[in-house]
């Protein structure tokens, strides 16, 4: 019995909404394409959305894919949110302007968060360091990542290599972030 999952998101951070259906399509298109995925799903006990099945040319793409596992596959998400570390959990944070870095509780980021979530225009997080004001989304969450997005492909207990990341991020034609959550 698993008593954790891993989830490697790619997140797409410039696809809007309502493009977000039409590009998630077109990767999955892809993935089918090079045996990355098959196209048959399976339901997750973890999320509301299937899971698709690792295909045969999935370990090329891999560090590891752990097949025997029933929340083994990919998610596909089209909706606004925040891909976090989960309980990897946050370190802190480095200014996109000046590259000081801060602890979390040094900064009101969960407000900065949430205002990105809500898509309330003022998710601008100041550094106290120069006094510059950045979107949270242009902070650089230490010592992992997190993703803003309206699109994320989510390989459950299926960690992948960055040239995966990259080739989905050359068929988005968009910039991303690779995601490591842990639950």
């Amino acid at each position: 019995m698993r008593l954790s999952d891993a989830i490697d998101w790619v997140v797409d951070v410039e696809t809007p909404l309502e493009e977000a259906g039409g590009l998630a399509a077109k990767v999955v298109d892809w993935l089918v394409s090079e045996g990355i995925i098959l196209r048959s799903t399976r339901e997750s006990m973890w999320q509301r959305v299937p899971l698709y099945e690792p295909g045969p040319c999935a370990e090329q793409w891999s560090v590891q894919v752990i097949r025997q596992v029933d929340q083994c596959g990919l998610e596909v998400w089209c909706e606004r949110k925040v891909f976090h570390t989960g309980d990897n959990g946050l370190q802190g944070f480095r200014c996109p302007k000046c590259s000081a870095q801060h602890e979390p509780d040094a900064l009101p980021w969960s407000d900065a968060v949430g205002a990105w979530f809500e898509a309330k225009p003022d998710y601008i997080l100041t550094c106290p360091a120069c006094n510059n004001g950045s979107p949270i989304t242009a902070w650089h969450f230490l010592e992992l990542e997190w993703g803003f997005g309206n699109l994320g492909f989510g390989f459950n207990n299926w960690s992948i290599t960055g040239r995966l990341a990259t080739a989905i991020a050359d068929v988005l034609g968009h910039r991303h972030r690779l995601v490591h959550e842990h639950i």
